[in-house]
């Protein structure tokens, strides 16, 4: 059987730039959406579209577009991997799109970006333990990269501390992964502490 044959939804890609591409074949499952080909070019940001057999559109926005090449007989294509951001209303109908979120500071960004740093519901020692370590990375002469890096895997730990239930194992495999440098290290083994 053909991959083709698999994709029985009618979706759209509508691009960050509001460029539109309408009545492209796909096979929507949940978080994924798979389609064979390379055209349009599926960027993370841009929107799924997927028209469904009641009228209603449902709305997913692409995190990851995961395209892969063409391999012994499987089509190039996309394995992209998407939040459902709603339904939409018909053009011109009365009504909004709802987006339903939950969880600790959730939100929703739509065509921004989110700068913020949101620290409600840390324990005030995790707070300041993780506000030490982000000073001994800014401090460490780190490059430009290596310190992104590093700034990524607080906020990955920052995550892990928001959670209701924050794993040590996880918050220790995060912290072995930051730079070697003295202070660093000292300040993330201040947060481990901190789960004893």
């Amino acid at each position: 059987m053909p991959f083709s044959d698999l994709e029985t939804d009618s979706i759209s890609i509508v691009k960050v730039d509001g460029q539109r591409f309408d009545g492209l074949k796909a096979s929507v499952q949940g978080g994924k959406v798979f389609m064979t080909g390379s055209k349009p070019l599926v960027e993370p940001g841009d929107l799924v579209v997927c028209a469904r057999s009641n009228g209603s559109e449902e709305s997913y926005r692409v995190l990851d577009p995961g395209f892969h090449e063409d391999f012994h007989g499987i089509p190039a294509g996309y394995q992209m991997a998407v939040q459902k951001l709603g339904v939409l209303s018909r053009p011109g109908a009365p009504g909004s799109t709802t987006y339903n979120v939950n969880g600790p500071n959730a939100r929703v960004n739509v065509h921004s970006v989110d700068n913020s740093t949101n620290v409600a519901g840390i324990d005030p020692a995790f707070h300041t333990a993780l506000q030490q370590l982000t000073a001994a990375i800014e401090r460490a002469g780190l490059t430009d990269e290596a310190r992104k890096d590093a700034l990524e895997i607080v906020e990955g730990v920052r995550a892990q501390c928001e959670n209701p239930k924050p794993s040590r194992a996880i918050v220790g495999a995060l912290i072995k992964g930051l730079p070697a440098v003295a202070d660093i290290v000292a300040a993330g083994k201040a947060v481990i502490d901190l789960f004893t």
